[in-house]
């Protein structure tokens, strides 16, 4: 089962996933869009309109955020893999904390991508192909110390047995010549985001 879990920051335009989780603010940026999710989870503080619909409360005062809350709750489910939207834009510091909830996930085995209009973020310790991704941005960056690339396929700028530090920018900014490409995470776990518009 793929589950969709909105956050409170920058989301797609569509979201088709078989179960949709929201998290407090994300409502309000589901609601632009015309969508409603199938629970809706936190302490309603960042709602406009509260919704006459399935909702589990928590206090504000807690030791997690909204978000984990709302993660927790998918965990639970078993999901394949969580598209989390709202990853990306607003305050550095839940950008940040958005990708320890990704790594949350990561650690029980699930697929996790992170979604925006103009981002898309992977989240991955093994080789991995993407496809749909000619002329596109791509940038590989370690999430812990470093990341080993083996080799990949289709970038532009080789990365072939290659080592990427959390000091080093070497990652940023290759290019996708191909429809279709892959990279080989040979160690560490790396974020690979695709810039999907210019």
């Amino acid at each position: 089962m793929n589950i969709g879990l909105v956050l409170n920051g920058d989301i797609t335009d569509t979201i088709d996933d078989d179960f949709i989780v929201c998290s407090d603010g994300g409502y309000d940026r589901l609601q632009n869009l015309g969508i409603e999710p199938d629970i809706l989870i936190g302490d309603m503080d960042s709602v406009s309109v509260r919704p006459n619909r399935d909702i589990i409360y928590y206090p504000p005062e807690k030791d997690a955020t909204d978000g984990e809350l709302a993660l927790d709750y998918c965990l639970g489910k078993n999901p394949d893999t969580i598209h989390f939207y709202g990853v990306f834009g607003g305050r550095p510091d839940h950008v940040e904390g958005n990708y320890c909830l990704m790594y949350k996930a990561f650690l029980k085995g699930v697929n996790v991508v992170g979604m925006s209009s103009d981002y898309t973020m992977y989240m991955t310790d093994k080789p991995i192909t993407l496809q749909n991704v000619k002329n596109k941005t791509l940038s590989v960056v370690p999430f812990m110390d470093k990341v080993h690339i083996h080799n990949e396929k289709g970038l532009k700028y080789p990365m072939n047995e290659l080592t990427i530090t959390r000091n080093s920018s070497r990652g940023i900014s290759n290019v996708c010549l191909d429809d279709e490409i892959t990279i080989n995470i040979a160690e560490g776990v790396a974020l690979i985001f695709v810039i999907n518009r210019g």
